[in-house]
């Protein structure tokens, strides 16, 4: 049969070994990060434009936004894959499809199928949710074959939770990070499954409370929600360490749109935990019980200057002491100190 064929093209999230699909082809070329071809697979902000002002007018209209604000939105929702050193911007075009459709927002892509083969793979191999924004990688390091995956991250890339965020000509080197938002909350959902509780009505209801709370820059009853939830986490799950709260706290948080860092550097030390809203930034330092008090976790906050970075932030600031539980494996106390209180 291979004697008939004259094109072949062959897609798939996963690069194959060529002597794998056919014996008598071994001369494929991958043009998965060829610059000619990177918006191939997607709409181009070039293409929207052309093609689709009736779809965006339509979608402006329903939902009484400016054609400004539509556009807005929808590059927020489902733009920002790329995927090679030129760095063209594609969107999502199952997303953006289903938007036209329907006339509403909504995480298309992330619902059509299931996590739960990422889950296992994630579980396989070592990583970290901090490795997740600003991994700089060569192009060898990712695009690999199936068989030759030592780490996550390159199945998060070719499964498009992570994309190219920026390209060092000099160096070869790809920094890659989360396309969108569609994705950002789908991802985080998922690592929830991962890291915390697999049951999805109960993480439904937790990011719920959490996120009303934090609409309210509510930080003290986000994190009674956050107590109450982590106290009735499996027994089995890693959850007795400093950074096994941070983990959990980040996985949380960026579940529902926050801005969360963890291991903040700063001139003489690491923040433990940093989270911007739109109107606060809050700064959280965790210690264990037994080792500290949340006074002590304030003043260190003060005594290594975890503010210092964020000073041209004209948001208030809010600093937040946290003391563990090691034998509950929740959040045993906590104090809140806002800017307008500190001495």
């Amino acid at each position: 049969m291979a004697e008939h064929l004259r094109f072949v093209f062959i897609t798939g999230i996963t690069k194959f070994s060529q002597m794998s699909i056919f014996s008598t082809i071994n001369h494929l070329t991958n043009i998965s990060m060829d610059r000619r071809w990177e918006g191939i697979c997607g709409i181009t902000a070039q293409e929207l434009d052309d093609n689709f002002h009736y779809d965006i007018a339509q979608l402006a209209q329903d939902n009484d936004w400016t054609i400004v604000e539509a556009m807005k939105r929808l590059r927020t929702q489902y733009d920002g894959y790329r995927f090679g050193p030129a760095l063209t911007e594609i969107y999502n075009p199952f997303s953006l499809l289903h938007v036209f459709r329907s006339k509403m927002l909504d995480d298309y892509w992330f619902t059509s199928g299931t996590p739960s083969a990422l889950i296992k793979f994630l579980s396989k191999y070592p990583f970290s949710v901090n490795d997740i924004e600003g991994c700089a990688l060569e192009k060898g390091d990712f695009d690999l074959p199936f068989d030759d995956f030592s780490t996550a991250i390159p199945v998060l890339y070719q499964s498009g939770y992570l994309t190219i965020k920026d390209y060092d000509r000099q160096l070869n080197e790809y920094t890659l990070g989360i396309p969108n938002g569609e994705v950002y909350r789908g991802l985080y959902k998922t690592l929830m499954g991962q890291y915390l509780n697999n049951n999805a009505t109960t993480n439904s209801r937790l990011l719920r409370a959490v996120k009303q709370a934090m609409l309210k820059d509510d930080i003290d009853q986000a994190l009674q929600a956050v107590q109450s939830y982590m106290a009735s986490l499996p027994h089995h799950l890693s959850n007795k360490t400093e950074q096994d709260f941070e983990t959990i706290l980040r996985v949380l948080f960026d579940a529902i749109g926050i801005e969360v860092d963890t291991e903040v550097q700063s001139a003489i030390g690491r923040c433990d935990v940093v989270m911007k809203t739109p109107h606060k930034l809050f700064v959280l330092e965790l210690k264990l019980d037994g080792n500290a008090t949340v006074d002590d976790a304030l003043a260190q906050i003060d005594e290594k200057n975890y503010l210092i970075s964020f000073w041209d932030d004209p948001r208030p600031k809010v600093k937040v002491g946290v003391v563990l539980d090691r034998a509950t494996r929740t959040l045993k106390e906590w104090k809140i100190v806002p800017m307008e209180n500190w001495n």
